[in-house]
């Protein structure tokens, strides 16, 4: 227990030490693991996990992925990112898909946050509710 909790720590300074302005900087990250795998300091497998891990999540609170029903126009996009980029302060880049099973409506994640105003969600809220009542 003592050395995941060290790999932690080292971990959090390593982070740190690869952010530029508190927004991590991808070739700094990229710098620091090749230093872990070249040298192989005791649990640098941990180590190297940790900074990933913390990477895709940094990666995920920073881009918003918006399924939509149908396609949605350009105007309709910059206007979704912009709200979108007000809502979340650290977004730097907002995807858009078509995903026809949502059958109407939209669903966005940011991160572990989902926003999702769809049909298919709203029917799945309901079965779930109503689900129990048998």
């Amino acid at each position: 227990m003592k050395g995941r909790r060290a790999e932690q720590k080292l971990a959090a300074r390593l982070w740190r030490a690869c952010q530029v302005g508190g927004v991590a900087d991808g070739e700094r990250l990229r710098a620091a693991i090749e230093l872990i795998l070249e040298q192989q300091p005791i649990g640098w497998q941990g180590l190297a996990r940790e900074l990933l891990r913390r990477w895709r999540l940094d990666l995920a609170q920073r881009t918003a992925d918006v399924e939509c029903a149908a396609p949605l126009s350009a105007a309709t996009q910059t206007a979704m990112a912009g709200w979108l980029r007000g809502r979340f302060p650290a977004l730097t880049d907002v995807r858009f898909r078509d995903n026809p099973e949502l059958i109407g409506g939209v669903r966005i994640q940011v991160g572990s946050d989902v926003i999702d105003d769809s049909i298919q969600g709203r029917l799945v809220e309901l079965k779930n509710r109503f689900g129990g009542m048998q």
